[in-house]
C-alpha cells in the first residue's frame, strides 16, 4: 500500500475492561510480483497504533480546502464535515470552528441548532485576507479547531487540524504550487532505518 494512515471501526468488537488488539500482517498479496524494487524490505507495522474512544455523537470525517482568488492574494477556506450520531434519537448540536495563526484568532464562528441523525453533512466557508502561503521551502501552517457541543453546551469532541494555504495544479504537464512553477527532483527516494524501518524521523 501507500503506507498512509488506516482507520477501522471496531466498536462492535470491544468490551468494557481489558481488550487485546491483534493485527495480522500478510506477507504476500496478489500484487507482490510488481513489488520487485531496489530497496530494503521490512516486515510488520512501522508506525504507532492507537485506540480512540468517541462519544455517540461525533465528527466522523472532514475535508478542508483552500482556494485563492485570481491574484493569489486572498483565499477562501472551506470545510465539508460529516457528523455521526449512534444514539437512538436525533441530537441537536452546535459546531464551533476557529482558525488560529499562532495565538491570534483569524476567524471564529459556529453552526447552531445542527440536528444530527445517523450521518449528517454540514459545511462552512470564510475568506482569509492575504494568508501566509504554504510552500516546501516555507511550510507555514495555520490551526483549525472544530468543537462539537450538545444542546446544553457540553463539549462532545474537539478536533484540531493543521491547514496550509496552497493551491496545487498540473498545467501543460508542469507542476504548479500557488501559481508558481516547481521542478521536482528525486521524487522516488526510499528512506530506511535499521531500528525504525520505514518510519524515519
Amino acid at each position: 500500500g501507500s503506507r498512509l494512515t488506516a482507520e477501522f471501526d471496531i466498536s462492535a468488537m470491544v468490551k468494557t475492561g481489558d481488550n487485546l488488539l491483534c493485527v495480522r500482517v500478510m506477507q504476500w498479496a496478489d500484487s507482490t510480483y510488481v513489488e520487485d524494487q531496489d530497496m530494503w524490505w521490512s516486515a510488520g507495522i512501522f508506525r504507532d497504533v492507537y485506540l480512540i474512544g468517541k462519544q455517540l455523537t461525533h465528527i466522523n470525517d472532514f475535508t478542508v480546502r483552500t482556494d485563492f482568488d485570481e491574484a493569489y492574494c486572498d483565499a477562501t477556506l472551506s470545510c465539508e464535515v460529516v457528523l455521526e450520531n449512534l444514539a437512538a434519537s436525533p441530537v441537536v448540536t452546535t459546531l464551533e470552528y476557529t482558525l488560529f495563526d499562532g495565538e491570534s484568532v483569524v476567524h471564529s464562528s459556529a453552526i447552531d441548532h445542527l440536528a444530527i441523525e445517523k450521518l449528517t453533512s454540514a459545511s462552512f466557508a470564510f475568506t482569509v485576507e492575504q494568508p501566509q502561503q504554504w510552500s516546501a521551502e516555507s511550510p507555514y501552517l495555520y490551526h483549525l479547531v472544530m468543537t462539537l457541543k450538545d444542546a446544553d453546551g457540553n463539549v462532545l469532541e474537539v478536533v484540531p487540524q493543521r491547514v496550509g494555504f496552497r493551491d496545487i495544479k498540473v498545467r501543460d504537464g508542469l507542476f504548479w504550487i500557488n501559481n508558481r512553477y516547481v521542478m521536482l527532483h528525486g521524487v522516488n527516494r526510499h528512506d530506511n532505518d535499521h531500528r525504525k524501518g520505514r518510519a524515519v524521523g
